[in-house]
């Protein structure tokens, strides 16, 4: 989008950014005005070693639950308590739904410059990369948990 499109084709842009979605991985819901740059969720960006019983990029093995579905009927008044095997991830990055119409990658502060001042947070508390100041969906490189438990 850029300062001289047409009008239709900015509401479409600020259709696609303020549309309400529910992240598949964490179950938040965000719009990607709010969202972009701002790294709210989390992922394992290794696979999982099934013959290991860990992810290749931290090392995470499944947690060892004690047995609280019988407890936890009575403490939350649900029927079942589910715990989770997993942290949510040791890499940042932001919430992701298939639904929404802005493309799952970086992208260019230039491309959406008309709605940069509707942003909260503002741009300066966003992950810009400095190489090209495009906003960063999601963290890269090694995970420095694995660095640290292998050291």
């Amino acid at each position: 989008m850029s300062l001289y499109d047409s009008d239709e084709k900015v509401n479409q842009v600020i259709e696609a950014f303020t549309e309400l979605h529910q992240c598949t991985h964490c179950n938040a819901y965000f719009t990607e005005l709010a969202n972009v740059g701002t790294w709210g969720c989390r992922y394992h960006p290794g696979k999982y070693n099934y013959e290991k019983d860990e992810y290749e990029c931290c090392g995470e093995k499944p947690m060892n639950h004690s047995n609280y579905n019988n407890f936890a009927a009575f403490a939350t008044w649900k029927h079942k308590y589910t715990p989770r095997l997993f942290s949510l991830g040791c890499k940042r990055c932001d919430h992701r739904s298939p639904a929404s119409k802005v493309p799952y990658k970086d992208i260019k502060c230039e491309k959406i410059a008309q709605l940069i001042p509707f942003m909260k947070p503002p741009l300066e508390k966003r992950n810009i990369s400095k190489r090209d100041t495009s906003l960063v969906r999601k963290e890269y490189g090694g995970c420095p948990t694995r660095e640290n438990t292998l050291a």
